[in-house]
């Protein structure tokens, strides 16, 4: 058994660090087990790995925020997320495994409509269907040897804003 240390508000940052840590060691395990063939898988098994990598990639956003100093928006939306991150230190912006994210741009309405879509990119992960039960369309799939190697990328990118904010990797 494993039991939660306890910690105080002063420690919400750290804590959203290490459980970034550990959605990121989950996911990497999980797809690492169905690349090599140990958990059988397919496109629903690929769904949590993709949704544990995806909430990883969130906390430690959260976790860098809130180390700064700066609100944390109250989002799942990982453009949302790392726009802000980069606006208060451009070079934190990460380079995330979960298509093509925000940037800057002087029309209002297009970022608008790009930071919508962004916002349901994590239900499309937890559900078949949106709130009406409409299914996303399109060609979805879940491929572990690509996604590895996302992993990989995600974890380097990690590590090199860790520095930057804490001063030390993961």
């Amino acid at each position: 058994m494993y039991v939660e240390p306890p910690y105080g508000k002063d420690d919400v940052t750290q804590k959203l660090r290490l459980m970034a840590i550990g959605f990121l060691d989950a996911a990497e395990k999980l797809s690492n087990e169905m690349e090599h063939g140990s958990w059988d898988g397919s496109f629903e098994r690929g769904q949590p790995v993709l949704l544990l990598g995806f909430h990883a990639t969130e906390l430690f956003i959260k976790a860098c925020l809130n180390k700064l100093g700066e609100s944390v928006p109250n989002s799942h939306s990982l453009g949302e997320l790392n726009l802000k991150l980069s606006n208060v230190r451009p070079e934190l912006e990460l380079d995330v495994p979960f298509g093509p994210m925000p940037v800057p741009s002087p029309d209002d309405e297009l970022m608008e409509l790009v930071l919508a879509s962004d916002k349901n990119a994590h239900q499309q992960l937890r559900y078949p269907a949106d709130t009406k039960g409409q299914t996303w369309g399109g060609v979805r799939s879940f491929s572990p040897m690509l996604f590895s190697e996302d992993l990989r990328k995600l974890r380097l990118e990690i590590e090199r804003v860790s520095e930057l904010v804490f001063g030390s990797s993961v």
